[in-house]
């Protein structure tokens, strides 16, 4: 091995090095965000469905506490999270309404000089008229 190889393979592993890092860092932040992204389309699932199962006086909040519970449950990437749940009435029918935003957790990846991004999710469930909740 010449001293010119020896520079050049030092070289490319100079310029190697930190492009694998971005690279790495990146797959990361993707991780995150799909994570992020079916922990807050479960949560709004689960939040509907239980409003739709309760009774009328009661069902923000049960909505609201199950997908809070299914959030942590499910160990989102979320740094801060939204929930609302809304009652609706539409041609005769009851449905709620729920809608969870999260802040997606981007600490330690600072290398790629990202702003806070956020997800959200809608769902709905009708409420079954035969059960006269």
């Amino acid at each position: 091995m010449t001293l010119n190889q020896r520079g050049s393979i030092t070289i490319e592993t100079l310029l190697l090095v930190p492009a694998m890092f971005i690279f790495g860092t990146f797959v990361i932040y993707v991780g995150r965000m799909t994570d992020a992204t079916l922990t807050v389309r479960r949560a709004a699932d689960v939040a509907a469905r239980v409003a739709s199962e309760s009774n009328s006086q009661i069902a923000a909040s049960r909505g609201t506490r199950i997908a809070r519970q299914e959030m942590s449950l499910l160990k989102s990437g979320c740094d801060s999270s939204d929930i609302d749940v809304r009652r609706v009435f539409l041609n005769e029918q009851t449905t709620y309404e729920v809608r969870v935003q999260c802040t997606i957790n981007i600490r330690g990846l600072g290398l790629l000089a990202i702003a806070p991004r956020s997800v959200s999710a809608e769902s709905s469930e009708i409420v079954d008229q035969y059960t006269s909740r």
